[in-house]
């Protein structure tokens, strides 16, 4: 997200609309891939939704630089799982 659009809580706002139409539409899960050490801000944001680390796949992206980087693997499960966790989803 553009540094200027930050700290507003977009991000999360966008997260929630994703899930919420996920869910609307039957979908069992949904997946986020973050990239460790660069995006953990959206890490943050989607565990604070609810999202839990579901893998780490060591090495699966390269920065700038051309160093390895790991990928985590955020999944939110759907259904009544959702309903229980935020009624208000």
């Amino acid at each position: 997200m553009d540094p200027s659009y930050r700290d507003r809580g977009l991000g999360t706002l966008l997260l929630r609309e994703l899930v919420t139409i996920a869910n609307e539409n039957g979908l069992d899960r949904v997946m986020v891939e973050i990239v460790a050490e660069k995006e953990e801000t959206a890490r943050k944001a989607a565990e604070a939704i609810g999202f839990v680390q579901a893998g780490r796949l060591p090495g699966h992206a390269k920065d700038l630089d051309g160093h390895p980087r790991d990928i985590i693997l955020l999944e939110m499960p759907l259904g009544k799982w959702l309903e229980w966790w935020d009624p208000h989803f």
